[in-house]
């Protein structure tokens, strides 16, 4: 239906330009009729066009100027709705590159505290081991310190048992 309207459209321009306007009448009418059945608003706005032609041939210039006010309307709504869906579009367009921004944003971030965690893993590990060996080595100290204590009072002791001896040996 809707390429009957345009090939309608087509023939009753053809038709207005060779002056045979009774018959160009009829396709209008019919292109018209195809274009509301449609809902072409483009077609409907070349026939609104076709019929200021028609109007302005028949000398009818009153009516062949607001066809040409009603082709103009319709255009201008085409436009707008045309340009309302491009400017949805295009939010929806730069709402989802935001998301995506956002997203990517978050992964790094994510990324940067998990590499924050495992050196504060490491550094734990380290501190840990740091903190064992110096344990140890305290431990090791004080074994030692006791074992030379030990030995520095056995010797004492031994030095005073002989000195009790060498005494008892003199007397």
């Amino acid at each position: 239906k809707l390429n009957s309207g345009i090939s309608y459209n087509a023939i009753a321009k053809t038709l207005i330009r060779l002056n045979r306007l009774n018959e160009a009448e009829d396709y209008l009418l019919k292109a018209n009729s195809a274009a509301r059945e449609t809902n072409s608003r483009l077609l409907l706005k070349n026939n609104y066009l076709n019929y200021s032609d028609y109007f302005s041939a028949r000398k009818d210039f009153k009516n062949a100027y607001r066809y040409l006010q009603m082709a103009k309307t319709l255009n201008d709504s085409i436009y707008t709705t045309s340009s309302k869906a491009k400017l949805a579009e295009m939010q929806a367009i730069y709402q989802i590159e935001q998301k995506e921004q956002q997203i990517k944003f978050l992964n790094q971030e994510r990324e940067l505290n998990e590499n924050k965690m495992a050196i504060q893993h490491a550094q734990l590990r380290t501190q840990r081991m740091i903190i064992g060996f110096g344990l140890f080595a305290i431990v090791l100290v004080s074994a030692l310190a006791w074992i030379t204590y030990q030995s520095k009072k056995a010797i004492q002791q031994a030095h005073h048992e002989i000195k009790e001896q060498h005494e008892e040996i003199q007397t």
